[in-house]
């Protein structure tokens, strides 16, 4: 069940298996550049610069897990694009890195200053990143200042901060309140007689945000249930970080219990609650969709538990009717081949490359207000869903994007839990 890759060696964090499985296999997907609208066989189109990009994200410390699930599928993105590249204001381009990824660390303060540094960057048309709200924080202004397009990666709710006015941020992971109604749609599912419901958030910005999308799910959900929230530590490197949390929980008595947190630290509280002797119901936010909520150690507590995530975290589709059906699936096989456990979270980086090419040869420009422009205007069907943005809204990700899934021995099933699509 573990998939950790072997950093030693490799820049980013990402091992020479992973980045070799990205680079080689992306061809695999090389159908899918369909969606980016490939130069045409056997057309005689000019060759022109390359779209160039930045990349800061989470490759190491705390939220390391997820930064480097989102590269691994940006590279695979990368490649699959390049297959055939696109055209855009007459000429044959392709999309590549504007220098090596970024590693923020983990740190608000850093992904701020690489930010900076991307941004200054001669040519470069968007920034990718961060992965979590509190560093995607520090770089927005700067994306604004600087007139660059910042495509965030991070999860649910994370950026629920006032960002919606940056007009050059645009947010890719689900909103907190289309989570949290699937969570409560998954409690009266699977736990229909549930009326003291504990919810264990992180206490920081991306915790104390689930919390209120919890309490105003259940409340629109009616029955009568009740919200006891406790908040655990935002920091982690085991389960014993959350024993005092788990066991104040435990002690309520809760008929279910949701973990609200980013991974690894959602593995960590499940498995902090087992020790406490939790046996009951087990419910995750989408922060927690990665391989390690899963594996290691965390792997007998979250058996049975049930998560929301994008639909793709099930598996590829098996007919392919359209080319994102065909994007999605080419995806998968090429992400899994390198990584034993697909991650919910990482097509967000792929889509993040999707979208900055999509919106350049839309708007027929490589000039970071005009992609910007576009992106404004996007209706895009991705890898983890459909995205539409808005003048008015930058956080695309649509809710009938999402499913509810249960953990299984092998994995992540679907949870069977009846309609679940959200406008």
């Amino acid at each position: 069940m573990n998939a950790r890759r072997d950093p030693a060696g490799v820049p980013s964090g990402l091992s020479r298996r992973s980045l070799l499985s990205a680079a080689l296999l992306g061809g695999a997907a090389a159908a899918a550049g369909a969606c980016a609208s490939p130069v045409a066989a056997g057309r005689s189109v000019p060759n022109g610069p390359d779209l160039l990009v930045g990349v800061n994200l989470e490759l190491t410390g705390l939220n390391g897990p997820i930064g480097r699930d989102q590269l691994i599928a940006i590279n695979i993105a990368i490649n699959s694009i390049n297959q055939d590249g696109f055209v855009v204001d007459g000429l044959r381009r392709r999309i590549r890195l504007a220098a090596a990824p970024f590693d923020n660390k983990s740190d608000p303060n850093l992904a701020g200053d690489g930010m900076t540094s991307l941004s200054k960057m001669p040519g470069i048309v968007a920034v990718v990143g961060a992965s979590t709200g509190a560093t995607s924080s520090q770089m927005a202004p700067i994306a604004d200042a600087q007139t660059i397009p910042m495509l965030s990666t991070a999860s649910a709710g994370a950026l629920d901060m006032g960002l919606t006015r940056q007009l050059y941020v645009f947010m890719l992971g689900p909103r907190s309140s289309q989570v949290a109604t699937l969570v409560v749609k998954a409690i009266e599912a699977k736990a229909p007689h549930a009326q003291n419901i504990a919810v264990i958030a992180t206490d920081d910005s991306y915790g104390r945000d689930g919390v209120t999308a919890m309490q105003n799910a259940i409340a629109t959900a009616g029955g009568g249930a009740h919200l006891t929230p406790r908040f655990a530590p935002p920091s982690g490197s085991k389960a014993a970080s959350f024993t005092n949390v788990a066991k104040a929980t435990v002690s309520d008595n809760p008929d279910a219990v949701v973990v609200w947190s980013l991974s690894p630290l959602a593995g960590y509280i499940a498995q902090a609650l087992s020790d406490a002797g939790y046996v009951g119901k087990l419910f995750f936010d989408s922060g927690a969709g990665s391989d390690e909520t899963i594996s290691g150690t965390n792997h007998r507590a979250v058996q049975g538990a049930y998560l929301v995530a994008p639909s793709l975290l099930g598996g590829p589709p098996l007919a392919v009717t359209d080319p994102a059906t065909l994007l999605r699936r080419d995806f998968y096989r090429s992400y899994i081949v390198g990584n034993k456990i697909f991650s919910g979270l990482a097509p967000a980086g792929a889509d993040a490359i999707q979208l900055i090419v999509q919106a350049a040869i839309k708007a027929d420009s490589v000039a970071p207000s005009d992609i910007r422009a576009a992106l404004e205007t996007m209706h895009f069907d991705g890898i983890a869903g459909n995205y539409v943005f808005a003048a008015n809204d930058h956080s695309g990700l649509t809710g009938d994007s999402l499913s509810v899934f249960t953990i299984r021995e092998a994995g992540w099933a679907s949870a069977d839990i009846g309609p679940t699509a959200l406008s």
